[in-house]
């Protein structure tokens, strides 16, 4: 699987660093088909490169994938090639307020697929996780990125070495973990490219 800084585009107009890809491709190599999403959302779409790339791997590990939503207040930093090949890979790219216009539609969403990824990487992290963690299904994932599970792991292990942006730890989110018995993923990858991964439980 090609890198993000192997890819055309700089790393930087990913938004990502370069354990991003390789943190989601362990996840699904890991997971056996009936674990694998059906369906995908994505909260904040911004240039759309990684969008891209996601979909891409998703679809090598799952062809059947059932859909894959991106969703952003604006997407002005989106190149219309970048658009049309999610679109033609499958995608789907909406615009909206995500947390007022777009929270039933969202809240639907994940309600009526089947097994859904969600991934929360727009302008308000926490509110995102905490308003739409109570709508995951057993089996369900929850990724948020800008994120240490406290702002210690950050400075020692995070900070300066994968990642400088901190927007959310497990303070914040906690009642959500708790209450909706979501279970952290633990992997060095997802913690170098500073995403939080979140499984449901029964």
């Amino acid at each position: 699987m090609p890198t993000l800084t192997q890819a055309d585009a700089p790393v930087s107009k990913y938004q990502q660093n370069d354990h991003a890809l390789p943190a989601f491709d362990r996840l699904l190599e890991s997971l056996s088909p009936e674990e694998r999403p059906e369906s995908v959302i994505e909260l904040g779409t911004a240039s759309g490169l990684f969008s891209l790339a996601l979909l891409k791997l998703l679809r090598h590990h799952i062809p059947t994938l059932d859909s894959f939503y991106t969703f952003d207040n604006a997407v002005r930093k989106m190149e219309f090639e970048t658009r049309l090949a999610i679109e033609e890979h499958g995608g789907s790219v909406k615009t909206g307020d995500i947390l007022k216009d777009l929270e039933g539609f969202i809240s639907d969403l994940i309600e009526s697929s089947g097994r859904v990824w969600l991934l929360c990487d727009n302008g308000d992290k926490i509110r995102e996780f905490n308003m739409f963690a109570e709508w995951l299904k057993p089996g369900d994932f929850i990724f948020t990125h800008d994120y240490a599970p406290t702002e210690e792991v950050f400075e020692k292990e995070i900070r300066g070495k994968y990642w400088n942006c901190l927007e959310i730890t497990d303070g914040p989110i906690q009642y959500s973990i708790e209450a909706y018995n979501l279970t952290p993923i633990k992997d060095s990858h997802f913690q170098k490219a500073a995403w939080g991964a979140f499984r449901k439980k029964a």
